[in-house]
C-alpha cells in the first residue's frame, strides 16, 4: 500500500513565546489527488498549517512528511517548493513590475528550462487560465479575477504535485470567485494535483472531496462530502 502524499504528524506551532498555540497537536493524512478544504474562524491555525505544509514556516515539534521528503530534514526547502508545490494566495502576489507572462515564468528560475521552453510554457498555462492576448500586461493592466488567474498559472508553472491555495477567492465578488472555483476545480480534474485550500466560502468547500475544521489548532472534525 503506497504511503500518503502528506503525512503530518503531532505538529505544534507556537507565537508570543510559546503564549499561544497555533496548532496543537495536529496529525492528518492526504492521499495523492485529493482536494481538501481546511476551514475555521480567524486564528485557528489554518494558514500556519498550510505554511508548515508547503515549508514556508518550520514547526517547533512534530513531523511534516510530503511525498517522502521529511521536512524537519529538508536542508533545501526552496528547492523542494520549487518542485513539489504550487502556492496560491489570496492576494495573488504577483511582482507589479513583471507582466503576466514574466510573473509566471518567475518559479521557473529553479528548474532546468531553456529559456524558450519557459516562455512556451508560460503562454501555454496563460491559454489554460483564458489570458491569451494579455500575456505582456501589467499586473494594475488586469482585474482581480485576472491577476489571479495569473497566480494559479504562476502555482502551476513547474508541474507540482501538490497545490496549496490560502483563501484564493478571499478578495473577489461572488462570479469571479465562481470563475476561479471553477478552474481550480477543472485542473484538480485534469492534472490529478493534490489540491488544498483554506477557505472561509461554503461554496468553496462544498467542491472538495473532504471538509477538515480546525479550531484553536485542533482538527474538530474530519468528514467527506
Amino acid at each position: 500500500m503506497s504511503k500518503p502524499l502528506i503525512q503530518v504528524i503531532d505538529l505544534v506551532k507556537t507565537y508570543d513565546l510559546g503564549q499561544t498555540r497555533a496548532l496543537d497537536g495536529i496529525s492528518l493524512e492526504i492521499e495523492s489527488g485529493e482536494f481538501v478544504a481546511i476551514q475555521g474562524p480567524s486564528g485557528s491555525g489554518k494558514s500556519t498549517l498550510l505554511n508548515i505544509i508547503s515549508g514556508l514556516d518550520r514547526a517547533e515539534s512534530g513531523e511534516v512528511c510530503v511525498a517522502g521528503q521529511r521536512l524537519s530534514r529538508n536542508g533545501d526547502l526552496a528547492r523542494f517548493r520549487a518542485r513539489t508545490v504550487g502556492f496560491i494566495f489570496q492576494l495573488h502576489n504577483l511582482i507589479p513590475s513583471l507582466t503576466a507572462l514574466e510573473n509566471v515564468m518567475i518559479p521557473m528560475i529553479e528548474i532546468e528550462l531553456s529559456k524558450k521552453e519557459a516562455l512556451q510554457r508560460a503562454k501555454t498555462l496563460l491559454a489554460r487560465v483564458s489570458l491569451t492576448g494579455k500575456e505582456h500586461r501589467m499586473p494594475t493592466q488586469l482585474s482581480g479575477g485576472e491577476r489571479q488567474r495569473v497566480a494559479v498559472a504562476r502555482a502551476l508553472a513547474n508541474q507540482p504535485e501538490l497545490i496549496l491555495a490560502d483563501e484564493p477567492t478571499g478578495s473577489l465578488d461572488s462570479q469571479t470567485e465562481a470563475k476561479v472555483l471553477g478552474l481550480l476545480g477543472e485542473i484538480h480534474q485534469e492534472r490529478n494535483v493534490t489540491l488544498i485550500v483554506v477557505t472561509h466560502s461554503p461554496e468553496v468547500a462544498q467542491k472538495a472531496d473532504r471538509i477538515i475544521q480546525v479550531r484553536d489548532g485542533k482538527i474538530v472534525e474530519d468528514k467527506r462530502v
